[in-house]
This record gives structure tokens, sequence and C-alpha cells, in this order.
């Protein structure tokens, strides 16, 4: 077969970019461990790694690197709307109510309202814009500023697997902000095409663009419902797991083809695409959340790339006053906005106190705009624009994930679960050397009876339970973790002792003392067994325990290290002589039973 030298050329190109995105992608995966202990959303810390490889600190990433890959971005997209979607299954569009959609409306004229007055206001001090230029890009930049960020959002609350009203409003507010901000940008395009303040839009008139603007709306839903109907036929049809993920990607990009020929907005239809699927399908609810954990690689190699697209040297030297005005007024309209939603809409106080820092975030959607409106029009206003939505992104990226975090933790409508996380505390490293070489055939595998101490016989997965948290908090977590015991801990991750489940069945249901009631106060056991125990001392603990699991401590710092189960014990130490007493009992009762017969 002859390769042109085209082809060969453009093969070497991508060889010659494994080795950044290897690079790339180990630092992410360390970035998100890191993110897990200083307890920081891992969207964060993907961005800061891509900040850190991009042209601001070490160029690795360079600007047109990262535009190379923008299919990354456009699968990204597709999935993040078609996850968004997904939210809005049978379960979710119960709860929604209208007062909901009412403050979610209301927050989104005062935004738009709100940053465009401010924008266009304080770019009279900027002498390289006219009025014409001031008007545009303040409007643009008003609508824009609705979009909140649904990747991020979403998977924050995913990571913390939050629920309630916060987080419902949370969710209604980014489908409506979402659709708003990608039709308002495609209505202001046309708008302006046709009187004439930017450049494009051809020989069309008013009435051709209204009609292109409300086909691209009711032609969106028609298509991304279809398609998702059809991905829901499938469904039914395929039962192998691993080509889920593949035919997810691939009916996205059939959307993104499908828009591009029909001129429809690709983003809608991802988004109706998603929510068709969980609506059609009886298993579509299950269906969302496989393809939602799925997606994570891609999120990580999007929000990498969305950081390196970040070059702080440029972009403060041209974006200047009127980027420095878009994060003030964004951050000033949200801040005050939810709070003037709440009161125009009826809404609980509670609701617009949190709103006003839970949806700071400010990236995939907004660069996705933006982009959009790039291909629509090569008007300069435009360049302008996505620089200063870039500068915003690295401060509302870092930022809103953490302000995200601890709104959804302070409001209660985290579990415990979500916040604590298993940590599996791995083998000496000559413990692993011992197991490879054993697993290759070089060393012989020790018999059970041949094991001396509990090390290799510890279950490390371990889940833990803060000793503050309340009983609710603690129901939660033991519906989550089917587990032989619920360790508690304190702020230090040091064992402080484990759950007495009668102690929990006596409390959850008194109305007077379940409020007041803390996790440490549950506790029914302190009992522990020391990670250097040799079989015989652990069995020795377990007899004067009486419990079948123990947990187990790293002594030199009280620190949980993992569980050990009693039977694991026992069957290691046959051979050696050893004698269970559990089986006493037993015994002395099957001897006396053959003397009586």
């Amino acid at each position: 077969m002859f390769l042109s030298p085209y082809y060969v050329y453009n093969l070497l190109i991508m060889i010659d970019k494994i080795p950044i995105i290897g690079i790339a992608l180990v630092m992410a995966f360390i970035a998100g461990k890191l993110a897990r202990y200083f307890k920081i959303p891992k969207v964060s810390a993907y961005i800061f790694t891509g900040l850190i490889l991009g042209p601001s600190v070490l160029n690795l990433i360079t600007h047109e690197f990262a535009e190379s890959f923008h299919i990354i971005n456009e699968i990204a997209f597709g999935l993040i709307l078609f996850n968004i979607g997904g939210e809005f299954h049978k379960g979710l569009l119960k709860k929604v109510t209208r007062l909901n959609v009412k403050y979610a409306l209301n927050l989104c004229f005062i935004i738009f309202f709100s940053v465009a007055v401010l924008s266009f206001g304080f770019t009279y001090f900027d002498a390289n814009l006219d009025v014409t230029q001031r008007i545009v890009l303040a409007c643009f930049l008003g609508i824009i500023a609705i979009a909140a960020a649904p990747p991020t959002t979403l998977l924050v609350i995913k990571e913390l697997e939050s629920k309630g009203p916060i987080t419902q409003s949370i969710m209604v507010y980014l489908a409506t902000g979402t659709i708003i901000a990608i039709v308002g940008a495609h209505a202001l395009t046309f708008f302006f095409q046709d009187i004439g303040m930017i450049t494009g839009g051809g020989n069309a008139g008013p009435l051709v663009h209204a009609a292109l603007l409300i086909w691209s709306v009711l032609g969106s839903i028609l298509a991304g419902s279809l398609l998702g109907f059809l991905f829901s036929v499938w469904e039914q049809k395929e039962n192998n797991e691993a080509e889920l993920l593949f035919a997810s990607i691939v009916v996205i990009l059939l959307g993104f083809t499908v828009s591009h020929y029909l001129h429809l907005e690709p983003l809608l239809v991802s988004l109706f695409m998603g929510f068709a699927v969980v609506n059609c399908s009886p298993t579509g609810k299950s269906l969302h959340v496989r393809i939602k954990g799925m997606g994570l690689s891609i999120y990580a190699l999007f929000f990498l790339i969305a950081g390196a697209h970040i070059h702080l040297q440029e972009q403060y030297k041209t974006v200047g006053l009127v980027g420095l005005v878009y994060i003030l007024s964004r951050s000033v309209a949200y801040l005050f906005g939810a709070r003037l939603a709440a009161k125009l809409s009826g809404s609980p106080a509670k609701v617009g106190g949190a709103m006003s820092l839970a949806v700071l975030s400010h990236g995939g959607a907004a660069m996705a705009i933006t982009a959009q409106l790039q291909k629509n029009s090569n008007d300069e206003i435009f360049a302008t624009i996505s620089t200063i939505i870039l500068s915003a992104v690295f401060i509302f990226e870092l930022g809103g994930p953490l302000v995200l975090r601890t709104v959804l933790v302070k409001m209660g409508e985290v579990k415990v679960g979500g916040l604590l996380t298993g940590t599996e505390t791995g083998l000496a490293f000559y413990d692993l050397i011992h197991n490879f070489l054993t697993n290759i055939g070089f060393i012989k595998p020790a018999e059970h009876h041949q094991i001396k101490t509990i090390k290799l016989l510890i279950n490390r997965k371990v889940f833990a339970i803060e000793q503050s948290a309340k009983v609710k908090e603690v129901i939660n977590f033991v519906d989550k973790h089917t587990m032989p015991i619920y360790p508690v801990i304190d702020k230090n991750n040091a064992f402080v002792g484990t759950i007495d489940i009668a102690n929990l069945k006596e409390v959850m249901f008194d109305p007077f003392r379940a409020p007041l009631t803390r996790a440490k106060k549950l506790i029914g056991s302190t009992n522990y067994i020391s990670e250097l125990s040799s079989l015989q001392e652990a069995a020795d603990s377990f007899n004067e325990s009486g419990q079948q699991v123990l947990p187990v401590i790293d002594t030199s710092n009280h620190k949980l290290v993992g569980m050990l189960s009693y039977t694991d014990v026992v069957v290691s130490l046959k051979g050696t002589g050893f004698h269970d007493p559990s089986t006493k009992d037993t015994t002395e009762e099957q001897t006396a039973s053959k003397k009586d017969s």
C-alpha cells in the first residue's frame, strides 16, 4: 500500500505528540490523587496541571498542540451536554418545580443584564474600543456569563454524591443557563449581523435569520431526541459493556455531523440526546450513570487542554481592564443576583445564599460558545471575547469548584461517603517484589501455615466515618457501604473506634437524641490489632475481644490501615498446632453425644 507524504507527515506529528500526552496524563493522575489528599476537586487539579504544562510555565503543551486536539474538546463537550440531559430523569423531573425554573430564569436575566451593563460602563475607559464594539462586547459577555461550567459543576457533584434542594437548583440552572447562553449567543450573532454591527451573515435578512434560529432550536431538540431514542433501541439489544462508551461517543459525533449538515446547534443536540436516552430506556438511568463514569478519562484530558489554553503572560497584556471588569462584574452579579432572584421568584433565602457561590465555575460551555462564535463570524471582536473568556476561565475554574464543594458540604447535601474516600495502603516495597517473584515462579509460594505475620492478610481497602458526623450522615454511610464493622476516625485519620449498630438503632428513632448525637457517641468498641502483630498475637486479640473482624492500626501514628478477618488468621495457622477456641464447645458437645449414644 502506497503512503502519501502528507499521510506520513501527519503520522509522524501524532507520534511526536504521544510522549507529551503520556507525561500530561501521568501528571493529571498524580494531581487527581493529590486533590483527594488536600480535599480539593479534581477539576481544579487537572486545570492547574494543564496550566503548568502549558505556555504559562513549562510550555510542553503549546497553544498549537492544544488546538490540534479539538476533537477531544468536541467529544468532551458532547459527553458533558449528554450527561446534563441525562440528569433530568423521571425521578428528578418529579422533584423539579415551577419555582426552580422561575428562579433559574430570573437569575439568568439578572446575570445577563448586570454583566452587560457593568462591562459597557467600564469599557468607556478603554480607548481601543469604540461605542459599537463596546455594545457588542458587553452583550456577548453578558450572555456568556450565564453559562456556569456544566462539566466542572457536574464532576464536583458526582465526586461528592450531593443530593438536596440546593443541588436540584444547581442542576436546573445548569440546564436552563446552558440553553439560554447557547441560543442567546446565536440570536445576538444574527441580530448584530442584520444591523451591521459585526461582519458575516451574507445577504440573509432578519426573517431568514429568525427562521434559522427557530430551526436551530426546534431541529436540535428533534434531532437529539431521535438519536437518543435510536441509541436506546440499540442499547436494549446490546449486552457488551465494552461497547457502551464507544457507542455513546459514536452517537455524539453523529450528532455533530447531523448538526453540521442540517445547521443545528450540536450542543443542544447532545443535551436532548441524553434527556431522551435516560427517559426512553427502562434502564436509562443506570445507563447514564455508567456512561458518566466511563467519560472521566476524557474529561481529564479535556481539562488538561483547557488549562493549557491559558497563557498568563500574553493574556495579562492583551485583556487588561476589560478582562478584569468581566471577572469582577460576573462575580458581583452572581453574589447579589442569586439573592435577588430568590426574592423575585419566592424561593427560600438559603437557596439564594448558596447559589450566589455554587455556580461561579465558568469553563466548558463558555469555551464552546466562544469557539462557535468564531466559526460563525471572523469579526475581530470575537477574538477579544475569546481571550477574555479564557482569562476568566483560569480564575473561575480554579476557585469555583472549591467554593462549590464548601457550599454543598455546608448545606448538608453531601453524604459522609462522598466526603470520606476509601484509602488503600499499599504493601512495602519488599513485599511487592516478593509477590512479583512468587507470581512468576522464582519463589515458591508460601503455604498458609508458613505465613508468620498478618501483613499479607490485611484488607487494605478502608472506608471510615469521621467522628463528628451526624446520625443522618452515619445512616447514609451505612446504607452505602456494606461492611462487617464501621470504623470511626478523627480529622487526622487516626482510629477512634467502631460503631455499634445497636447504639445507632437506639438513637436513630429518637427525635430528641438523634439531632444532637455524633458518630463518636455511637462507638461500641475500641479494640484493634497492630499492623506488626504476628498471627498468634492476632488470634489472641480476636479471642479476647470476641469479634470476627478487627481494624488494623499503624501504632506509630494510630492511623487506620485496614481490616483483618479472624477466619483468615485461623486458616493461616492451620498445621502449626493452633487450636481454635471457638470450636471447643462444639467438639465437647459431639464427644458427650457419642458417650450418651
